[in-house]
Formats: C-alpha cells, sequence, structure tokens
C-alpha cells in the first residue's frame, strides 16, 4: 500500500514556486488549496443536513442536478444539452454538493484558495499535489454517465463558466461504493496515494502569502470574475488586510 508524501512547509509564494519548478512543463500537475487539512471529499460526501440523511446519496446527488438544470436554464450562455459531466461541472462551480472534487493547473492559485480567509484554528492550511497518470483521466467523449464511473477518475471539463477558465480548472469526480454506502478520499485510495503529495501552509503565514498573491494580480476579483469577486477584494483591500 502507498502512502501520501509529506514535502514539508510553504511560507510563501516563492516557495511555492520553487517546489514546482522540478516539475516538466509536460508533466499534469494538480494543484488543490485547503484553509485546513480536510479530507479529500467531494461536497456531496460530506456531512449532510439531518433531513436528506435517510436519503441514498447518489440518489440526491441526481435529484439536485436535475433541479439545479432545470432553473438553470434561463442564467446560462452555453448549450449542453444532455451532457452530465459538463453539467455537473458547471453545478460543482456554482456551489451545487455533486460528486467532483476542484482542482487547478495553477500552483498559485491553488495558495490563494488555501490562504484566502484568515484562518480558523492554529492547524496548518494546505496544498495538496496530485500526478495523474493518462490512464486516470476521462477520456475525451466518454459515453458513460458520471454516476455509473467504476474507478475515481480526473476530468477536464470544458470552459462552461469564466469561473473555470481563471481558476485553470479540473476535477476528480469520485467514485461512489454502494457496498460501503460511501465515497473514498483521494488520500485514501490506494490507487492514487503514489501520486500525491502534500505541503503543508502554517496559519501565520496566510495573511503575508495573501498579500503577495495580490501583488501577483491572484485575488478575490481575478480568482471569481464576477461582482461578487470585486466586491469581496474591494472590501478585502479597504478593511480586512490583516488576519486579527
Amino acid at each position: 500500500m502507498g502512502s501520501v508524501e509529506e514535502l514539508g512547509t510553504v511560507e510563501s509564494a516563492d516557495e511555492m514556486i520553487r517546489y514546482c519548478a522540478s516539475f516538466g512543463a509536460r508533466d499534469l500537475v494538480l494543484f488543490r488549496g485547503q484553509r485546513e487539512p480536510w479530507p479529500l471529499l467531494p461536497k456531496i460526501a460530506r456531512p449532510l443536513n439531518p433531513r436528506v440523511k435517510k436519503t441514498r446519496v447518489p440518489d440526491l446527488e441526481a435529484e439536485l442536478l436535475d433541479e439545479f438544470r432545470w432553473r438553470a436554464l434561463p442564467h446560462t450562455q452555453v448549450t449542453l444539452g444532455t451532457n452530465l459531466w459538463e453539467w455537473l461541472a458547471l453545478a460543482q462551480h456554482c456551489g451545487l454538493p455533486t460528486r467532483f472534487l476542484d482542482w487547478t493547473t495553477n500552483p498559485l492559485a491553488a495558495l490563494w484558495f488555501a490562504v484566502r480567509k484568515p484562518p480558523d484554528s492554529s492547524r496548518p492550511g494546505l496544498v495538496w499535489m496530485f500526478l495523474p497518470k493518462e490512464e486516470h483521466r476521462v477520456a475525451p467523449g466518454a459515453p458513460e454517465s458520471p454516476f455509473e464511473i467504476k474507478l475515481t477518475k480526473v476530468f477536464r471539463p470544458t470552459h462552461v463558466t469564466p469561473r473555470i477558465i481563471v481558476q485553470s480548472g479540473w476535477f476528480t469526480v469520485h467514485r461512489w461504493i454502494p457496498k460501503d454506502n460511501r465515497f473514498i478520499a483521494l488520500e485514501s485510495n490506494t490507487r492514487y496515494q503514489d501520486h500525491l503529495l502534500r505541503i503543508e501552509v502554517p496559519p501565520t503565514s496566510f495573511a503575508f502569502i495573501r498579500e503577495q498573491l495580490s501583488q501577483m494580480d491572484i485575488h478575490s476579483a481575478s480568482m471569481f470574475p464576477d461582482l461578487d469577486g470585486l466586491a469581496a477584494h474591494v472590501e478585502w483591500l479597504n478593511i480586512l488586510d490583516k488576519d486579527e
């Protein structure tokens, strides 16, 4: 059985860049930033409201997506048809609980997501690095439904939203295990443990790194290219520039 390799800590954006310098330009390396060391599980696999706990999770996910598709049509500027992969990608980026977990090919974007808010505790933030092989990826035009995959896979969406574009978005698509009635965290999946690396971000470095990244034009307004992202960035610039 493999294990996740610990690379150490980063206390600045420059150190994050140095960690990535050893990878070739042709290598696919995915990054994910987290404010705390939560398991690598999609949102639909996290604790649910007691009102829906008795609902079978894949059934709940399908119901959520059906409702989202029905109501989203007036708000979308792209035609997705019946492509459930792309509909799930769109729903995921809009905050709907799905079996998709967000990743990016931009290490500094991942670092920003780890430090974008002040730390909640003394626990470190994390930047995960994931090096999938070609065989781990969803083949273009895959006919199978994301609800029917037999193995956890890596999926690159088309550019269905501006957020996916600016965040260089990719996803892991997590397989549901019926006999265990659960999804499995990526770091616990023996198929992928040898392909994962983990870097800790000390909570005392969050504010400094956030300032550095802002100077590199990585902030709320650039990561969320809409009025909500702009408002959050303006608030940070003028009111919330330091962690208390």
